[in-house]
């Protein structure tokens, strides 16, 4: 909501079907935002967290977890970029990058808290 009040953030014109262009002071307000907010204390919690651990197991599988949501906060970001990039080339490989991303870090979620419990 914040990001909406960035100015020449979102442009919706008659001109462009109104369909929204993003610019890219949003973008990178938006990559800041998400960085400060939800990937620095991530990846400080999670070196806590990893160090508070003593089972080698559990490392392994805590491991297995982190890079799933790591894999998650990469297609968060690509999907920021994928609405603020206007470049066709970009716009038919990110769906497949996208689902690769996603497929593998589900997969690795559920290798590190889903299964064996």
């Amino acid at each position: 909501m914040i990001l909406t009040l960035i100015p020449g953030g979102i442009e919706i014109e008659h001109e462009n079907n109104w369909v929204p262009i993003y610019s890219w002071n949003l973008l990178i307000a938006t990559y800041l935002l998400i960085s400060v907010f939800i990937l620095a204390p991530s990846i400080y919690l999670s070196i806590k967290l990893f160090h508070y651990f003593e089972d080698k197991i559990l490392k392994v599988k805590f491991v297995y977890f982190i890079i799933g949501v790591f894999l998650l906060y990469l297609a968060l970001y690509g999907a920021i970029l994928y609405n603020t990039w206007q470049d066709n080339s970009l716009r038919s490989i990110w769906p497949i990058f996208s689902m690769i991303f996603l497929l593998s870090s589900s997969l690795l979620i559920y290798y590190g808290i889903g299964q064996d419990l």
